[in-house]
């Protein structure tokens, strides 16, 4: 049981870092440096260019790039691809409009991505309905890293812990690691974190396919003769070009639509530190890319793991072919993943609440106060993951896919506020979010997939990935009302100029 031992080491140290942190913040010669809100969720935006990497670039390593990446490739193949594909896009497009978002935010004292588009907009309505949105966004990805922790607490311990027993451990530590820590605990575990990731997916992407089959070439062969639907795309199940395609555009677009990354690029010092992390960012999926040779070698190397065990297939190729410590140290590794990322997420959504709820509530709130009500709240957010986790049978990429889709109705309200002249306002803003993400969530339980919209679409149209087909509509409405919006005021502003007509005469 070393491998179980070498578990518990882990978390017991990342909750002393944490509490390090937090004692740290609390030194008497920083005075109010640990009671502010800004302190606990963006650091008191005074990080570095290697804490601002590891935060945002370090989120591509996750649960799902140990474990869901493989355990797609494992059960669809070469869809799976789609998750190696978008990053480069999405670090193209940010690299243009987020240094602009972080001035703004540094000049507004924003501390999340609805801080910063109230601002914008100057509306309460529209921060408080991307918080909604953010929200409902986030707990299916808080959920998927509580999943993947129960998955590496059953694996490691060789099946002696229930995965439901994993789930609940998982969030009792994602809540006390946050709350104790903030976003500064999560970056400095997250150094570790990163780095033992590359050496894991690596490793085992690069030493094992080598060790059993003699190489990728070997294993991709093994492949094509035992699974060769493994080496195509899927159409007959959804999963064709049109899917690949808008999958990968939906990803790229939502990305750094996560409220999370939003807490974690306001933490920057500056914004040429903002840019160097962009710029290095994609070569994350160098590590990323190697899960699907990982998930191609549990394919043909292990017995077959059954429907809706798919995200198991890493661990048990591990456990099957790695000495115990070696186990333990891919376990350990596999608990960062989740409660780094697991922790930002939840501070994030605690803290937007704070801001849009409790603040409301209170408006003459101290930042001492508001970090106190945060810190109340994400109990109670993790909690709530903790059900969605235990009650779903998504998978890990499912639950990914299923956040992104309602997290990318966000982008047409970001995209309007950098560029020159804003095509929407916030009329606008707010009724093509209300349907983007009323469409995107809803998608799942009224049958909003291929199999169902195929019974009325063109092939093809079906398979588009439904979170595009929400943003679509997002767009479209945005643009209508804004539309609308702008000529009720023109008619306004006429009648105050031809009433201003005989006042301008007089003064002449």
């Amino acid at each position: 049981m070393l491998s179980l031992l070498m578990l518990a080491i882990t978390a017991v140290a990342a909750l002393a870092t944490a509490w390090l942190t937090a004692r740290r913040r609390a030194d008497p010669s920083r005075p109010g440096a640990a009671a502010t809100l800004s302190e606990w969720a963006v650091g008191g935006r005074r990080f570095g260019a290697v804490m601002v990497f590891v935060l945002f670039a370090g989120e591509n390593l996750t649960t799902f790039a140990l474990l869901g990446g493989a355990g797609w490739a494992y059960d669809k193949g070469v869809v799976a691809a789609y998750s190696s594909c978008y990053a480069s896009l999405a670090c193209l497009f940010s690299y243009w409009y987020l240094p602009k978002i972080w001035r703004h935010a540094k000049e507004h004292r924003s501390v999340s991505q609805s801080d910063y588009l109230r601002s914008k907009y100057d509306s309460k309505a529209l921060g408080a309905l991307v918080t909604l949105v953010g929200v409902v966004a986030m707990v299916p990805y808080l959920a998927l890293q509580l999943k993947g922790l129960s998955i590496i607490a059953y694996e490691t311990s060789h099946r002696r812990i229930p995965l439901e027993a994993g789930a609940v451990a998982g969030a009792a530590l994602i809540a006390a690691y946050a709350v104790l820590g903030g976003l500064r605990g999560a970056a400095l575990t997250s150094i570790v974190k990163d780095s033992a990731v590359v050496v894991v997916v690596l490793g085992m992407g690069v030493w094992l396919p080598y060790r059993l089959y003699g190489g990728w070439g070997a294993v991709t062969k093994a492949v094509a003769e035992q699974h060769p639907d493994h080496l195509t795309l899927l159409p007959e199940q959804g999963y064709g070009l049109t899917w690949f395609i808008t999958t990968v555009v939906l990803c790229a677009l939502g990305a750094h639509m996560w409220p999370h990354l939003f807490a974690s690029f306001f933490s920057a010092k500056d914004e040429r530190n903002l840019r160097r992390t962009l710029a290095i960012a994609p070569f994350y999926g160098i590590a990323t890319g190697t899960t699907l040779i990982i998930g191609f070698t549990a394919l043909v190397a292990l017995p077959a793991l059954g429907k809706g065990n798919e995200d198991l297939a890493f661990l048990r190729l591990a456990a099957a072919e790695l000495p115990d410590p070696v186990l333990g140290l891919i376990g350990a590794t596999g608990l960062l993943t989740a409660l780094v990322p697991g922790s930002v997420l939840a501070t994030s959504i605690a803290t937007s609440l704070t801001r849009d709820g409790y603040a409301n509530l209170r408006p003459n709130a101290s930042e001492t106060e508001l970090a106190r009500a945060a810190k109340r709240l994400l109990p109670v957010v993790v909690a709530l993951a903790l059900v969605f986790a235990l009650s779903g049978g998504q998978t890990i990429v499912g639950l990914l896919l299923a956040g992104y889709a309602i997290v990318v109705q966000v982008f047409p309200a970001v995209l309007g506020s950098v560029l020159p002249r804003n095509p929407f306002t916030r009329e606008g803003v707010i009724a093509g979010l209300v349907v983007g993400a009323a469409l995107a969530a809803a998608a799942p339980f009224v049958g909003g997939d291929w199999k169902h919209l195929r019974a009325f679409l063109p092939e093809q149209l079906a398979e588009v990935n439904v979170g595009i087909l929400a943003l679509a509509a997002n767009l479209l409405v945005a643009a209508a009302v804004s539309a609308s919006a702008r000529s009720r005021q023109r008619p306004a502003q006429d009648v105050l100029e031809t009433a201003d007509e005989p006042i301008r005469a007089a003064a002449v």
